[in-house]
């Protein structure tokens, strides 16, 4: 009997995990040399991306369109957007505009 219960319990918690995970809508650029990592990153409506400053000077992400824009952020800070349209969202760094990159969204 206490078998099945452990069994009962880790299908449970295995179940819970994976839904913690789909329900987590997030993916990260990272900012490093001058450069976003992934250059064009692929994601679903509703997906928060998460922007971070991995290099030592500031940078500020800004999309072409004007849809969204951050702060200054320096080593470390992070800015996040939540795209909730698809679309192709072309985005630089307004301080190094040579930076450049892209989000994919897909329904």
């Amino acid at each position: 009997m206490k078998v099945k219960q452990f069994a009962l319990i880790a299908a449970a918690a295995l179940a819970a995990s994976h839904s913690d995970a789909a329900a987590s809508n997030d993916a990260t650029v990272s900012i490093s040399n001058f450069t976003f990592k992934p250059g064009a990153l692929q994601v679903k409506v509703g997906t928060r991306v998460v922007f971070k400053n991995e290099d030592d000077i500031p940078h500020r992400v800004a999309a072409v369109d004007g849809s969204f824009t951050s702060k200054a952020l320096d080593t470390d800070d992070q800015a996040s957007f939540t795209f909730v349209k698809p679309g192709v969202f072309a985005y630089f760094c307004t301080l190094h505009p040579r930076m450049q990159g892209k989000i994919i969204v897909t329904p």
